[in-house]
């Protein structure tokens, strides 16, 4: 009986994906992006050299 329920594939109408982290990580790092703008405006702008390349690097490391 194992065995036949091994072969045995359930479809249906949608495509399941595998879960990732990458799309928490990228809109965390997008916030730090907004509130180091928001900070940029009041002049504050050494915190955006770091916000901007680390959203750069995680959208990278999604799409490679």
């Amino acid at each position: 009986m194992k065995k036949h329920m091994k072969n045995v594939h359930y479809h249906h109408p949608f495509h399941l994906v595998s879960m990732s982290p990458w799309p928490l990580i990228i809109s965390l790092s997008l916030f730090n992006n907004l509130i180091c703008t928001v900070m940029w405006f009041h002049k504050y702008n050494y915190f955006y050299l770091l916000s901007l390349p680390c959203t750069i690097l995680c959208a990278f490391q999604w799409w490679r």
